[in-house]
């Protein structure tokens, strides 16, 4: 028997969390959603295994070759557009040589697999479904069931159902080809329309279906119950109420608390005035502040709670916050209520601290030695055209913005920067631009080649990168570094939020970089980087795009990703920026970069 992890969806229910983030690297209970499919698969002798990504598979990618450490062969399937659960294994007839369980990524449980194979081996069935037992117990008409043959029982049967199932390949013989169709709500019903009897498995393990942020608080604050279904090489038990990482650092006095049961995860930190009540979970490497107050509620991993903040009935998850009462999530943009605990090692920290001290020492050094070059450039500036010296424009790293949902909100400040150069245009140019020829054919970013605004002057200084000279005093006073990313224009960075980035190729098919794009937003400001060092004159825009994208993918790793970030990692240390900073030097002396 093989195995077959669904994990295609984009896990709309748990957005703004999944627009940035694959819904089955959630972590639960120290380990990612799928991690307990994969656990499940493997304890019943399952040696190889499929899983489908479409939105951010990269995520997958990462954990399954380079965290999992597992002994199963696992391939990944990828997916450029939604095809439903049904057309997913539709498309790789060739894994479907042998029977295979199909396990929804977003499902946690026990069930026997080995008997629920062996059922469904004797009974020679097409497809066996796995049943909650809850229902067969209530069920007085039918208190047994072997096979679903009526269309209205299965739609009864719907709501106590896992997703868990065993196929032989003749299923694949009953999905439309180029189809977008879902096993449960579409090919199931149909099979029962033409007669085809589905084979019933009653398990008497229950399960946890992680639909939505109600059914991700409650099935943790649940598994209190179920202990069955920890990962015993992280968890451990210290008594009845007290659950931890092997690895938990914590204080006694935070057990002095009217709790009823209580997890820390590794390195948990709890000041002593913090107040805990009723079932509290916290998750490896999270802070509480002073005077915070917890009942009924779930702390996710990686977060420090502000000092007096209050949670009744809530889950904290990165900077999201979900209310279980109201059924609300919230994306929290002050820091001073909720922020993410970085946790890094100390040649992290040391890295960070070095490359800091750099960009003030370059920077200073800069700004007093060309004091004299800014004199000389002011001057030539006046001379030819009347204006201030400077051109003045407002950039972000990520655009303000507030999106709404029916269960959710939020909000991102998105801080502006003022970028100074040496102004480079006659006076009133911009007013100029949507008359003029963008060099990229498609948006967001805009760039006009033999700008008519453009004076003679500042032909000179853009083709030598020194109207961008003033902007070592941005580095000075720590607003960006030497090393990070180009900010954009408002309107630039607004585009790229709101519409994307579509690619056309050969004149027509389409691709939509827009995912890939937008991971620039998580990066840091800088005035050399991947677009600048590999020549920003030359690149297309998706190129661009692409060199800004993996450059805060980059900002953001850690040590533990070096294997992921293969060879480009090394530009992670402060080695590495120093290696960008002489690249971009070179760029700019070629003429095919910038500062």
């Amino acid at each position: 028997m093989k195995g077959y992890v669904l994990a295609g969806g984009r896990g709309k229910r748990f957005e703004p969390f999944t627009k940035e983030n694959n819904k089955v690297m959630m972590d639960f209970w120290e380990r990612p959603l799928l991690w307990y499919s994969l656990n499940l698969l493997q304890s019943h002798g399952v040696k190889e295994v499929a899983i489908n990504a479409a939105h951010m598979p990269e995520q997958i990618d990462k954990y399954v070759n380079y965290e999992l450490h597992s002994e199963l062969n696992i391939n990944l399937t990828l997916e450029s557009e939604h095809y439903g659960t049904a057309g997913t294994i539709k498309r790789t007839p060739s894994f479907f040589n042998d029977h295979v369980a199909l396990i929804p990524g977003d499902v946690i449980t026990t069930i026997d697999l080995s008997e629920m194979y062996n059922n469904h081996y004797n009974n020679d069935a097409i497809v066996t479904l796995a049943l909650h037992p809850n229902y067969l117990a209530k069920n007085k008409t039918r208190p047994q069931v072997n096979k679903i043959t009526d269309s209205d029982m299965f739609h009864c049967f719907r709501k106590k159902m896992s997703g868990v199932m065993i196929v032989r390949q003749d299923i694949l013989d009953l999905i439309p080809k180029k189809t977008n169709m879902n096993l449960l709500d579409e090919l199931l019903p149909m099979m029962l329309d033409y007669k085809i009897q589905i084979n019933a498995f009653s398990s008497k393990s229950g399960f946890y279906n992680i639909d939505d942020w109600s059914d991700y608080y409650k099935a943790t604050l649940d598994m209190f119950n179920h202990p069955e279904l920890h990962d015993r090489s992280k968890i451990v038990k210290m008594n009845n109420n007290i659950y931890h990482h092997v690895n938990a650092k914590f204080s006694k006095q935070v057990l002095k608390n009217d709790f009823q049961r209580l997890y820390f995860g590794e390195n948990v930190s709890v000041e002593n005035k913090c107040k805990l009540k009723g079932d509290v979970y916290i998750g490896s490497f999270s802070k509480l502040n002073e005077d915070a107050r917890l009942t009924d509620s779930v702390v996710g991993s990686n977060t420090i709670l502000g000092k007096g903040l209050n949670l009744n009935n809530d889950l904290v998850k990165d900077k999201y916050l979900y209310s279980n009462k109201n059924e609300v999530a919230v994306y929290v943009d002050d820091e001073n209520l909720l922020k993410e605990n970085d946790s890094k090692t100390f040649g992290e920290s040391l890295n960070e601290l070095l490359i800091s001290f750099t960009d003030k020492f370059v920077a200073a050094v800069a700004l007093l030695c060309l004091s004299p070059l800014f004199a000389l450039v002011a001057l030539l500036i006046k001379l030819e055209s009347p204006g201030p010296v400077f051109y003045v424009s407002s950039r972000v790293l990520s655009p303000r913005h507030e999106r709404k949902g029916k269960k959710w909100y939020q909000f991102k400040g998105g801080s502006n920067i003022k970028y100074y150069v040496f102004r480079t245009m006659y006076v009133n140019a911009d007013k100029m631009v949507k008359k003029l020829n963008n060099k990229y054919e498609t948006g967001p970013f805009v760039k006009i080649e033999n700008d008519p605004r453009v004076t003679k002057i500042g032909r000179l200084l853009r083709k030598t990168s020194i109207d961008e000279l003033p902007l070592f005093w941005n580095v000075l006073v720590g607003k960006m570094s030497l090393v990070g990313i180009w900010a954009l224009p408002t309107y630039e960075a607004e585009h790229l939020a709101n519409k994307g980035l579509q690619s056309t190729v050969n004149n027509s098919r389409q691709i939509d970089l827009s995912e890939t794009a937008r991971l620039r937003f998580d990066g840091k400001l800088g005035l050399a980087g991947f677009w600048q060092s590999r020549g920003r004159s030359n690149l297309t825009a998706e190129e661009r795009a692409i060199h800004d994208s993996f450059q805060a993918v980059l900002t953001n790793q850690k040590s533990s990703d070096a294997k992921f970030m293969g060879e480009y990692y090394k530009f992670k240390s402060y080695v590495g920026y120093w290696r960008i900073l002489i690249e971009t030097f070179f760029s700019v002396v070629k003429r095919t970069g910038a500062i």
